[in-house]
């Protein structure tokens, strides 16, 4: 898997979460709490673009789904 490094800066609040939860879940490094953070808003965003997308009514579907298909 390729990767890509960043530099980011957290305020110290935040700083010491990452590390508490590193520690507490037995990751290697914080760069994997960063990891499943971004996995978790990715996972969000996809869901809330699922929602959106089945919200929108398609009338030739219906009638697909009606005709058994």
């Amino acid at each position: 898997m390729s990767t890509a490094k960043f530099c980011i800066s957290l305020p110290d609040s935040l700083a010491k979460f990452v590390e508490s939860y590193r520690k507490k879940c037995g990751l290697k490094s914080r760069s994997q709490v960063i990891e499943e953070a971004v996995a978790l808003l990715r996972s969000q965003e996809l869901e809330a673009a699922y929602c959106e997308a089945s919200m929108s009514y398609d009338e030739a579907w219906e009638t697909t789904t009606e005709d058994g298909l």
